[in-house]
């Protein structure tokens, strides 16, 4: 079976791509790139694909970066291929270029509503990869290498294809002369100060006098630890279930949960969190702190974690959000869950918040989130937050009731701030639920400006 006949099988058994499906390769002028241009260029027909090339200049190499730019354009242009070019600018080692690399394809994707990325990495990539991991001091994830399919780092909604995976370099620069191709030559790739460089040109030929057939070796490592570190995902999804929620900003697991896990399954639940939140990479020393402050923190416990992220102890669950989560929220948030007495008229200051609590005629009050209410005189009005047990009378419904923690749930409120939303109180009662959005008054105390005892009630950031 030769390279195109692999490759289509690859397509066909791996990739889960439909007919008619645009793809985006990444394609810089070198070796193995040209190859996978010009072999999905055979194929394409073959497997009902539409192509298209993204091509970025790191700004790192002068002119020789453009012209590899241009030599890109003009194979695409022989092949009939759709070509976006792009060019970085102030990038600064081998991480921050990755990410850039990665950025500029998913925008390419976006751009042309496609799912799937292609590039060219092939098993001495793979082998050099794991040899770096484990010199990193890495888990099995790391010692799984790259994966043929995945998410794309940084753009877990695009999906990344490796279909030469399991191609040695030399087999792909034997199909670019068999082909008559002649690839651009990165001098970079030579440079030394550069670590993949000293590992292809120095570590990997020295350790053939260990083992002669070293990349191989390396690749099997790859796959029992792939395989290994498949099985305890199945085994963590199967031991949280349900329980392990996510959302856009965060992450919850009870703690009691979490406590009960082998510490193996503790170490890769917390690792994959982090992934999943767009953490890169986590050391050992965050995952170990992670596993001490579930055991023996105290409510409230807060640690930063990699990736902007950090971890917060709630009252029962262990919360991995990012640092701006809680500020994200578009509502005040009270701090506090004992009643405070409302000024009325007046303003109210929530404790320790930059939030006040206004109540007065429409004139005085008038910044949204702000509801019209019927306010008694005499009545008790307090701020304060969720109690157990408490039940809503929503707008629309007079007369009837429902739990608040329902309500909420309902309206799909984060759950990180659920016990924080500011509720007033008139008599005990919920008289509104400042959610943030929106002001939402309960169906009993609802008025018309107009009303008697009418009452306009909002919460604002007090200045300064």
């Amino acid at each position: 079976m030769d390279l195109l006949q692999r490759t289509a099988q690859f397509m066909r058994q791996n990739a889960h791509v439909p007919p008619g499906a645009r793809l985006v390769l990444a394609v810089s002028g070198g070796n193995d790139s040209l190859v996978l241009l010009h072999v999905f260029g055979q194929l394409r027909e073959t497997l009902d694909l539409e192509l298209h090339v993204a091509s970025l200049d790191h700004g790192l190499r002068g002119a020789a970066g453009a012209a590899d730019a241009q030599f890109v354009r003009e194979q695409c242009e022989l092949l009939g291929v759709e070509v976006t070019l792009g060019t970085a600018r102030g990038l600064q080692g081998e991480a921050d270029a990755r990410r850039a690399r990665y950025d500029f394809l998913a925008e390419t994707a976006l751009k042309i509503a496609a799912r799937h990325v292609l590039t060219a990495h092939h098993a001495d990539d793979q082998a050099e990869t794991v040899l770096l991991n484990l010199l990193r001091g890495c888990g099995l994830r790391g010692l799984a290498g790259m994966q043929a399919v995945s998410p794309l780092p940084g753009h877990p909604r695009l999906t990344l294809l490796r279909p030469f995976l399991k191609e040695a370099r030399s087999g792909l620069q034997a199909w670019c002369r068999g082909h008559g191709l002649q690839p651009r030559q990165d001098a970079s790739n030579d440079d030394r100060r550069l670590r993949r460089n000293r590992l292809r040109h120095d570590v990997i030929p020295a350790l053939r006098d260990f083992n002669p057939r070293v990349e191989q070796a390396l690749q099997r490592l790859s796959n029992s630890a792939a395989l290994d570190h498949g099985f305890i995902q199945q085994q963590l999804a199967l031991s949280t279930g349900d329980d392990l929620r996510f959302s856009d900003q965060a992450a919850r697991l009870s703690r009691a949960r979490f406590n009960a896990l082998h510490p193996a399954l503790q170490h890769h639940l917390v690792l994959s969190v982090l992934r999943r939140l767009g953490a890169a990479e986590t050391g050992s020393d965050h995952v170990e702190r992670v596993v001490a402050l579930a055991r023996e923190g105290v409510t409230g416990q807060r640690h930063s974690l990699p990736g902007l992220l950090r971890l917060r102890l709630d009252y029962e669950d262990l919360v991995f959000e990012h640092s701006g989560a809680v500020a994200a929220w578009h509502g005040p948030l009270l701090f506090s869950s004992d009643p405070v007495p409302v000024q009325i008229p007046g303003e109210t200051p929530l404790p320790r918040s930059p939030w006040s609590l206004f109540v007065g005629r429409a004139s005085s009050a008038d910044d949204r989130p702000n509801v019209c209410l019927s306010l008694p005189p005499a009545s008790g009005v307090t701020l304060d937050t969720r109690r157990p047990g408490d039940r809503f009378e929503p707008p629309g419904l007079p007369g009837h009731t429902r739990t608040l923690k329902k309500w909420m749930i309902d309206r799909q409120l984060p759950r990180a701030v659920r016990m924080q939303i500011p509720l007033l109180r008139v008599d005990g009662r919920i008289a509104a639920i400042f959610t943030g959005r929106e002001a939402v008054p309960a169906a009993g105390f609802r008025a018309s400006p107009a009303s008697a005892n009418a009452m306009t009630v909002a919460i604002r950031r007090v200045p300064g």
